[in-house]
C-alpha cells in the first residue's frame, strides 16, 4: 500500500511539472510548421530506477528550442574555426620573424670588385673604389662610411730672402793721421797663392797695415754691387805679394758669418794711383782687389777683378 501511495504521489508531481513546462513554452503562440517532436526526460519513480519519456507533438517547438539556445554542433564548429584562425596567425608570425632574420643577416649589395679581393670578415674591411674617386669603406657593421680622397695641398716653394739691390757710395779715404775703429768681418782665402788671413772693415792706414781691408761704402762680401779690398804687397805682412800670379778662372773666397762667398777671377790690369773709378758700384756681384805695383814700388796699382760664382 505504501508503495502504491508513493508511486501515485510521484506521478502527480511529474504531471505538475509537465504542465509547468507547457506553460513555459506557450505552444499556443508558436506557428504551426509541420509535425515536430521533442522528448522531455523526467524521473518516473525511484523504485523502478528507470526513465520514462513522454512525447509532445507541437509544430514549431523544436525550432523554438534551437532559437532559444545554440546547438552543440554549432558550438563545436565555432571552436574549430577559432583554432584554425589561431594556427594561421601563429604560422604567419613565424614566417615574418624568419624573413626578418634572413634580411638582417644577408650582406648588403655591393658593386663589382676586382678579382682576388679577400672575402669580407669582421677583421678585414673591404675597400671599394668607385669611378668618381670616392672611396667606400665597408666594415662588418650595418653602417657604411663614404669619404673622398683628399687632394694633397700644393707645397709652396721655399721663400728666398729678397736681396737688397741698392748700390752704395764708397767713403772718402781718410787722412793718414785719422784713427777710426777697426772691425773684423771675416777671412779672405786665395788658394792659388796660399793666402788665408783675417779681413777687416776699414780703409785707414792702420787697418791696411794689419792686413787686407774692406773699403767702407762698397758692397759687403757676397752682396749686391762691387766689393773692394786693399792690401800691402811689399811692406808689413805683404798679403798680396803674389797677387800678379792669379789668372782668369782662379777662385777667391770671402768667409763671413759662417758663410763662404766664392768669386772667380775674370781679369787683371794696372792703373794709376788716381784711378778711384775702380771703387765705383755697378749692378751685379763683383769683387775688386788692388795693391801697389810694380813690386817694391808704389807708382801704380795692380787690380784683380772677379765675379760671384
Amino acid at each position: 500500500m505504501r508503495c502504491l501511495r508513493a508511486l501515485r504521489a510521484n506521478r502527480a508531481k511529474n504531471r505538475a511539472k509537465t504542465r509547468d513546462l507547457h506553460d513555459w513554452f506557450d505552444t499556443s503562440r508558436l506557428p504551426h510548421r509541420g509535425a515536430s517532436t521533442i522528448k522531455v526526460t523526467r524521473p518516473v519513480s525511484e523504485s523502478r530506477g528507470g526513465v520514462r519519456r513522454d512525447t509532445f507533438s507541437d509544430p514549431s517547438l523544436k525550432d523554438a528550442m534551437r532559437a532559444a539556445s545554440p546547438t552543440t554542433a554549432g558550438t563545436a564548429a565555432a571552436v574549430r574555426r577559432g583554432r584554425f584562425r589561431f594556427i594561421v596567425m601563429l604560422v604567419a608570425a613565424f614566417v615574418a620573424m624568419l624573413a626578418a632574420l634572413i634580411l638582417t643577416d644577408s650582406p648588403a649589395k655591393s658593386g663589382p670588385v676586382a678579382h682576388g679581393i679577400l672575402p669580407r670578415t669582421a677583421s678585414s674591411p673591404i675597400l671599394r673604389v668607385q669611378p668618381a674617386g670616392a672611396v667606400e669603406l665597408a666594415s662588418s657593421s650595418t653602417s657604411t662610411t663614404s669619404t673622398t680622397t683628399p687632394r694633397p695641398r700644393p707645397v709652396a716653394p721655399a721663400s728666398t730672402p729678397v736681396e737688397d739691390t741698392t748700390l752704395l757710395s764708397p767713403e772718402d779715404v781718410p787722412e793718414p793721421n785719422v784713427i777710426l775703429p777697426i772691425q773684423l768681418i771675416g777671412r779672405i782665402q786665395i788658394p792659388k797663392i796660399g793666402l788665408d788671413t783675417d779681413l777687416r772693415d776699414q780703409i785707414t792706414q792702420e787697418s791696411i797695415d794689419l792686413g787686407p781691408s774692406h773699403w767702407p761704402g762698397t758692397a759687403r762680401p757676397g752682396g749686391y754691387g762691387n766689393a773692394v779690398i786693399a792690401g800691402h804687397r811689399n811692406s808689413h805682412s805683404a798679403p798680396f805679394h803674389d797677387l800678379e800670379n792669379l789668372a782668369p778662372g782662379d777662385t777667391i773666397s770671402l768667409v763671413t758669418d759662417n758663410r763662404t762667398h766664392t768669386y772667380t777671377v775674370t781679369e787683371l790690369f794696372v792703373v794709376t794711383p788716381e784711378a778711384v773709378w775702380i771703387t765705383e758700384q755697378t749692378p751685379g756681384h763683383t769683387l775688386t782687389l788692388f795693391t801697389c805695383h810694380p813690386l817694391g814700388e808704389a807708382t801704380q796699382r795692380l787690380v784683380v777683378r772677379a765675379t760671384l760664382a
